[in-house]
C-alpha cells in the first residue's frame, strides 16, 4: 500500500495557498519513477544573530503567461482522446477532446446570448463535467465565472448574484476576435463565510494557471495520475487545486458524486485506481469511519491534499495507520512555492525574528486583484511595503522554522483575550482532540463583562445520545463559527443568569 498525503492547513488560494507539505514515498528501496520539482527557498539573513522571518521561493520553473482557453487548447492537442474527467456516479467519461468541444460549444452559446468580456456568469451546481466545461467556456470569451456555493439558500444566492452583477454588455464582434489576456479577471471566488459574510476575491487566468501548475508540480503529477476529488468545485480546493492542477499536467480527475458521498469516494478510489486523493478533514473523518467494501484497495494511492481547516493530530495518526502513509511531518504546513515571498510581521508591521509568532503575509503571482466592489476591505488586507512590494495580510498567526517550514498557530480573529491573557483556540482544540471519545472540539471566544472574553469549547463526541458527533459546516467543509458563537453566547448568558439567581438566594 502506497500513500502520500499532504498534511496541511492549506491557505485559501487567493494568496494563502503558497505553503505546502509533502512527503516522498519510497517503495522497495526505490523512489517513484517521477520527475520531482526541487523545493528550494531562501531565508534572508541579516548580519546579526537574529535572522528575520522572511522567505523567498525559487525562481524556476518559469511562470506561464496563458489564458484558460489556451491551456485547454494546448492540452487537447497533446492528450486528444485521453480521459480527462470521470463522473462514475452517472457513468460519464470525457476525454480532453470532448472537454474542449463542450467548452467551445458553451462559449458559442454564451456569446450568442450576448455575454462579452468582463460580464459575469453565475454557476450553482454540483460536481460534474459540465461545470468544468462552463469554467473553460467563460475563459474562452473573457467572461468572469461567479462560482456560487450550492448549499446557499435562495436569498444567499440572490445576494451573491446581486453583488456581482453590473448588467450585460452587448456587441457585434465575432467570437474569434475576442481578446482575452492572462491578467484579466476570470473568476469571482466567494470566501466561505466561516467567520462572517462572504467576500468575492477577483482571480485572474494568470493566478489560477500558475497556482495550479505549481501545485501539480509539487504533487509530481504526470499524465499517468488519477485524482479522486470530492471537494466542491465552487471552492478553489476543488476547482483549482483539483481540476486545474490535473488538467495542466495532462492527468485525469474523478468526481465521485455531485455532492460529497464518502461511500462513492471509497468506491472511486478502488475502481478507478486513483493515485491521489483530496479532501477537507471532515471528509477524511467520514471516509475513515466507513467499513471497506470487499475487494477494496488503495494500492495505487501515492499522494493528495488534506486542507481547508486545521488537521487534528488524531486524524493524521489514523491516516498514517489506515491508509498506509509511511513518512510525514505533522508540525508544519510545508514550504514556499516558487516565485513567491512570505514573511511574518508583528502588530507594527516589522518582520519578527525567525521562530517568533506573527501575522503571515504573502507576495507574488498568486495574489488576488482584490475583493469585488469592496475597496475598503481590499485595502485592509493588501498593502505595499517600503519597497513597493504588494503583500496580502492573511490574518493567520504563524511562525517559520529554520528549514523553511511554516506552522499555522491560529487566526488573529480567533485569538481570545481573557483577562488580558491571549488564549489560542487551536492549542486547546488539539489537546481536547487527543481524548479518544472526542470527535472534534471547537473553541470560540464570546464576550464577558468581567473577563472581556471567555473561551467556551464546543465538544462533539462519540457514543452519547443527544450529543451531536458532527460539527456544523459551511458548504466547503469549514466550521460555521458564527452559528457556534451564537449558541455559546446563549449558554454563557444562561449560566450567568443561574449564577445570579443562586447569589440572590444566599
Amino acid at each position: 500500500m502506497r500513500l502520500l498525503i499532504l498534511a496541511a492547513y492549506i491557505l485559501p488560494f487567493w494568496g494563502r495557498s503558497s505553503l505546502w507539505s509533502q512527503i516522498k514515498i519510497i517503495k522497495d528501496g526505490h523512489s517513484q519513477n517521477r520527475v520531482s520539482i526541487k523545493m528550494e527557498f531562501t531565508i534572508e539573513h541579516p548580519k546579526n544573530h537574529h535572522p528575520p522571518s522572511i522567505l523567498q521561493g525559487a525562481n524556476y520553473p518559469p511562470l506561464r503567461y496563458k489564458t484558460l482557453g489556451e491551456i485547454l487548447d494546448e492540452q487537447a492537442e497533446l492528450r486528444g482522446d485521453n480521459e480527462a474527467i470521470i463522473c462514475p456516479s452517472i457513468n460519464s467519461r470525457w476525454s480532453y477532446n470532448k472537454l474542449q468541444r463542450e467548452a467551445l460549444q458553451v462559449a458559442q452559446g454564451l456569446f450568442a446570448f450576448g455575454i462579452r468580456p468582463g460580464d459575469r456568469i453565475g454557476i450553482l451546481a454540483g460536481n460534474c463535467a459540465e461545470y468544468v466545461a462552463v469554467f473553460f467556456a467563460a475563459g474562452y470569451i473573457g467572461a468572469i465565472l461567479v462560482v456560487l456555493n450550492n448549499t446557499y439558500t435562495t436569498q444567499e444566492a440572490m445576494n451573491a448574484l446581486s453583488h456581482s452583477d453590473e448588467g450585460r454588455k452587448l456587441g457585434p464582434e465575432p467570437l474569434e476576435r475576442i481578446a482575452v489576456y492572462p491578467d484579466d479577471t476570470c473568476n469571482l471566488q466567494y470566501t466561505s463565510g466561516s467567520t462572517g459574510h462572504p467576500k468575492a476575491a477577483m482571480l485572474t487566468h494568470f493566478n489560477l494557471i500558475n497556482n495550479a501548475t505549481s501545485i501539480g508540480d509539487r504533487l509530481d503529477f504526470t499524465e499517468e495520475d488519477i485524482l479522486c476529488c470530492p471537494p466542491p468545485l465552487f471552492h478553489c480546493f476543488g476547482l483549482v487545486l483539483g481540476v486545474l492542477a490535473v488538467l495542466t499536467h495532462g492527468a485525469k480527475i474523478v468526481l465521485p458524486a455531485e455532492t460529497f458521498d464518502a461511500t462513492a469516494v471509497l468506491k472511486a478510489i478502488s475502481e478507478e485506481n486513483c493515485t491521489a486523493l483530496h479532501g477537507v478533514p471532515t471528509m477524511f473523518e467520514e471516509i475513515l469511519s466507513l467499513p471497506r467494501p470487499e475487494g477494496w484497495n488503495c494500492d495505487a494511492l501515492r499522494t493528495g491534499i488534506i486542507a481547508g481547516a486545521p488537521v487534528p493530530v488524531p486524524l493524521m495518526r489514523r491516516l498514517l495507520s489506515e491508509l498506509g502513509m509511511i513518512d510525514t511531518r505533522l508540525t508544519t504546513v510545508g514550504r514556499l512555492l516558487p516565485h513567491l515571498k512570505a514573511k511574518i510581521i508583528d502588530t507594527t508591521g516589522a518582520i519578527v525574528p525567525l521562530g517568533s509568532r506573527g501575522e503571515l503575509c504573502i507576495a507574488g503571482y498568486s495574489l488576488q486583484k482584490g475583493y469585488w466592489n469592496n475597496s475598503v476591505e481590499t485595502a485592509e488586507v493588501m498593502k505595499r511595503d517600503e519597497n513597493g512590494i504588494l503583500w496580502l495580510h492573511t490574518g493567520d498567526e504563524a511562525s517559520f522554522t529554520e528549514d523553511g517550514g511554516c506552522t499555522i498557530t491560529g487566526r488573529f480573529k480567533d485569538i481570545i483575550i481573557r483577562g488580558g491573557e491571549n488564549i489560542y483556540p487551536v492549542e486547546i482544540e488539539a489537546r481536547l482532540g487527543q481524548h479518544p471519545q472526542i470527535n472534534r472540539a471547537v473553541v470560540i471566544g464570546v464576550k464577558h463583562p468581567k473577563y472581556g472574553e471567555l473561551a467556551p469549547a464546543h465538544v462533539f463526541w462519540f457514543g452519547e445520545e443527544g450529543v451531536p458527533a458532527e460539527v456544523p459546516q459551511t458548504g466547503s467543509g469549514k466550521v460555521k463559527k458564527p452559528d457556534l458563537r451564537i449558541l455559546a453566547e446563549k449558554v454563557v448568558a444562561a449560566r450567568a443568569g443561574a449564577d445570579e439567581s443562586v447569589k440572590a438566594r444566599l
